[in-house]
């Protein structure tokens, strides 16, 4: 019984950590709405494509906050940050500072000692 809610808290935390990054893809189409024309077909698609997102990650939160705390849930909304990060240098090819690492590094540290202690 308890390896089965261990097994569903991972899940939730995976599904969790996946949606933000899901989130996060809409600021990265909408960067991406930005190389075009305003209200031309490419920008239309790119701009309308980060709505979408937004709209399917908002149906995912719900069904997430039903088997979660509130706090839980938006505590680890810190983790865009770190996706926001990636998608800078990988994409983007945006230059990474070593301050911007370590404070990535300190939110994460954070959403996990405040994961921790919630689970007791």
């Amino acid at each position: 019984m308890k390896k089965n809610l261990l097994n569903k808290k991972i899940l939730i935390s995976i599904s969790l950590f996946l949606a933000v990054g899901l989130y996060s893809s809409s600021a990265v189409l909408g960067k991406f709405s930005a190389f075009y024309d305003l209200f031309s077909i490419s920008w239309l698609l790119l701009y309308g494509g980060s709505l979408g997102v937004l709209f399917l990650y908002s149906i995912i939160w719900q069904l997430i906050l039903e088997r979660i705390s509130l706090a839980q849930a938006y505590m680890s909304k810190g983790f865009y940050y770190g996706f926001i990060l990636l998608w800078s240098g990988v994409i983007f090819g945006e230059f990474i500072k070593w301050n911007q690492v370590v404070g990535v590094v300190i939110i994460t540290i954070g959403i996990i000692v405040g994961k921790t202690d919630d689970d007791r």
